[in-house]
């Protein structure tokens, strides 16, 4: 059993050292005679084995261990040389676009809104593929992609053979509509392969993006009817008091008058009650809500409209003032904004009777139809007299100013004329004045009337 492992041993040994050179086997045999070396070793191990002797158990793991240590030490090849380049190619390619007026693609202008037939425009894309490299090359691919869609333009060119030096390019026209916020991005690649006995392939490729500014513009109104339906501006004065409250109905009406599509993103009414003393409120009224999500996208000439009621005062002399404000968006771009304004400012009905009265306080005669009297001593009499304001229309009233003018015309036509306002008879708290209240009365005297003289008082 043990010779029969140590022959195996040195049979695998003896077929590693086959594959070394003959000067290697030479210093195997010095080896042995040594007793060193992988033959030397294993016979000496032989030479102490006795007939009958069991090998120590060390001896089991210890041949496997030597012999892949003597595997693993045998070198690897050498790694192969790199392969060796080919010849120089270079290729490339180029985009250009511009329109029919020669202006580029990326500076083509905003058509007027007024006109939506100019956003139809014919462009022109140039693709130019140039051998920029030292050696002939073929060209075996030219496409360009926009958009999503492909297209081959191998087919247009005027050769494939390219020269160092050469260039071939081959054009591409096309209509597209600016005014839809289209971004337009077109991508063109080209492969090429050297001419010689070591091909080379060679690739380029090139990008053109513009984004078109699209034109915005929109267009707000006002429109105001009465219960009736006559414009709120000519709503007739109210007669009776509770005919001065009247519901005016707003109607307001946004319009795209450009030449895209456009979505609305906000839209607000404010309506002002300005009071006669020039103190004001303001009320502001959201009225986008009012329009749903699927209709606000609003296309060239197409409007919408929204209405809003508001009870008005026609009595009070109040100004109302409305405006609307609008912001759209077309696609892509700048937003646009549109305003207007409606100002009503009813005629308050002023409606009001004064009276005067006169009578002699003493006698309670009234003072037309006092005597002259007798006695020249008694010619001289008080005169009272009573003005008495009331309201006669369907509006209250607040008393501004209250002038009295008093005249007095002698036998030969001379005047004498005293004007006086009279409002601070009245207390403040006292001078609005309403259709159903109590009339107002201001009283004054004049002491010591002329009866005799001939005047006209």
């Amino acid at each position: 059993m043990l010779l029969w492992r140590a022959a195996t041993v040195i049979g695998v040994v003896t077929l590693l050292s086959a594959s070394s050179s003959v000067d290697a086997a030479d210093k195997q045999q010095k080896n042995k005679k040594k007793g060193g070396g992988l033959l030397g070793r294993v016979f000496r191990n032989l030479d102490n084995v006795k007939a009958g002797d069991e090998p120590l158990s060390e001896d089991e793991g210890y041949w496997e261990r030597f012999l892949q240590a003597t595997v693993d030490s045998i070198p690897s090849a050498s790694p192969s040389a790199p392969p060796t380049l080919g010849p120089q190619c270079d290729v490339t390619v180029e985009i250009a676009c511009q329109d029919d007026n020669g202006v580029e693609c990326q500076d083509i202008p905003q058509p007027e809104p007024e006109n939506p037939e100019d956003c139809d425009v014919d462009v022109v894309y140039e693709y130019c593929v140039s051998n920029s490299g030292g050696v002939p090359q073929r060209v075996t691919k030219l496409e360009r992609t926009r958009n999503g869609e492909t297209i081959d333009l191998i087919g247009l060119l005027g050769t494939t053979l390219l020269q160092p030096g050469d260039e071939e390019c081959v054009t591409e026209t096309e209509t597209i509509d600016v005014c839809q916020g289209t971004k337009f991005s077109t991508t063109a690649t080209v492969e090429s392969t050297t001419i010689g006995s070591s091909p080379k392939l060679c690739e380029d490729n090139d990008m053109y993006m513009f984004t078109p500014e699209v034109p915005c513009k929109t267009e707000v109104d006002i429109t105001c009817v009465d219960s009736n339906g006559v414009e709120c501006q000519d709503s007739p004065e109210p007669v009776d008091p509770e005919d001065c409250i009247e519901p005016f109905t707003y109607t307001f009406t946004v319009e795209n008058v450009g030449p895209t599509c456009m979505t609305l993103n906000t839209w607000t009414a404010t309506f002002i009650v300005e009071e006669p003393n020039g103190q004001s409120t303001a009320n502001v009224i959201d009225l986008l809500p009012k329009v749903p999500p699927n209709e606000r996208e609003i296309c060239p000439g197409e409007t919408f409209s929204v209405e809003e009621t508001v009870d008005t005062d026609k009595c009070s002399g109040l100004k109302y003032t409305t405006t609307t404000e609008v912001e759209a968006n077309p696609p892509n771009g700048d937003s646009c904004q549109a305003t207007d304004e409606y100002t009503v400012e009813p005629e308050a009905p002023c409606e009001t009777e004064t009276e005067i009265t006169c009578v002699n306080p003493e006698t309670g005669i009234e003072c037309d139809e006092i005597p002259v009297p007798e006695d020249p001593e008694d010619c001289e009499v008080p005169m009272k007299y009573t003005y008495t304001i009331e309201a006669t229309g369907p509006a209250c009233m607040t008393i501004n100013s209250f002038i009295r003018t008093y005249t007095i015309t002698g036998p030969d036509g001379q005047t004498t004329t005293q004007e006086d306002d009279l409002i601070g008879l009245i207390p403040v708290e006292d001078r609005e004045i309403c259709p159903d209240d109590e009339p107002i009365m201001v009283m004054e005297t004049f002491e010591d009337v002329d009866l005799c003289a001939g005047n006209t008082y």
